[in-house]
């Protein structure tokens, strides 16, 4: 929670990112807009260089500057985790959230080289609104991509038995079912290996092993369902129950 003090010093900055490119807005008066921009390549070079910049152009600690960007699929991460990290005020808002913004100020559509001034007037409209980003707990990123990695492979499973049925139908030659058979059998060894990966994991960390167990105790909550509730629950802070939803 900021201070009446810390509120009225703080700087504000959007950061608009794409999956190449990270485009920076630092707003350096909230009365006149008066902005400044520069982007960055959005790799690690690039987040070292616009950390860099910022503490070139903004005298003020890292506390006291604030960071709007949007949740961008995977591509906002590597900024959020790297400006988190070096002391900043990183807030990660919903699409939504930015195009209602938008719209509260009269924008119906969004405009690539606006998107970092929206973000940057919203750090200074909405400061009070925003919740400061954190990131997920080491154990929790790692069984989301255990996660991640088994729906991907579960879905590769599934497509090559709509395949196999198909060929069965058509009578395919021996060389394709011997194909089918041999990826179906690969695939379903690795669904196996990752939910053994996923269980030893869970195994490992004694509040997910806790929670997992108190889960499952929930009637037709089984155990798919348990370790996929682990990685929203654990993920961040809820204050409240209603957040889960």
């Amino acid at each position: 929670v900021l201070s009446a003090a810390e509120k009225r010093s703080m700087q504000h900055v959007g950061i608009d990112i794409a999956k190449r490119k990270v485009e920076l807005l630092w707003l350096r008066d909230v009365e006149t807009l008066k902005r400044k921009r520069k982007t960055f390549e959005n790799t690690l070079e690039g987040a070292a260089e616009l950390k860099r910049w910022l503490g070139q152009q903004i005298e003020a600690a890292p506390g006291q500057v604030q960071i709007v960007m949007e949740a961008t699929s995977v591509y906002h991460e590597l900024f959020a985790q790297e400006l988190h990290a070096a002391g900043y005020r990183v807030c990660v808002v919903n699409p939504l959230q930015a195009k209602r913004f938008a719209q509260s100020h009269g924008l119906q559509t969004k405009n690539d080289r606006h998107d970092p001034f929206l973000l940057a007037r919203m750090s200074a409209e909405r400061q009070t609104q925003l919740r400061a980003w954190e990131p997920e707990p080491p154990q929790i990123k790692h069984l989301k991509a255990l996660l991640t990695r088994l729906v991907a492979v579960e879905k590769d499973l599934q497509r090559e038995l709509n395949r196999l049925e198909k060929a069965q139908i058509t009578a395919a030659p021996p060389a394709v079912m011997e194909s089918l058979s041999g990826m179906i059998k690969a695939l379903r060894e690795q669904a196996r290996e990752l939910r053994r990966e996923i269980d030893k994991h869970i195994d490992q960390n004694p509040d997910l092993k806790r929670d997992r167990q108190l889960l499952e105790s929930i009637p037709g909550i089984g155990e798919g369902a348990s370790t996929l509730l682990l990685s929203v629950i654990h993920s961040r802070r809820f204050t409240r129950a209603s957040q889960l939803g």
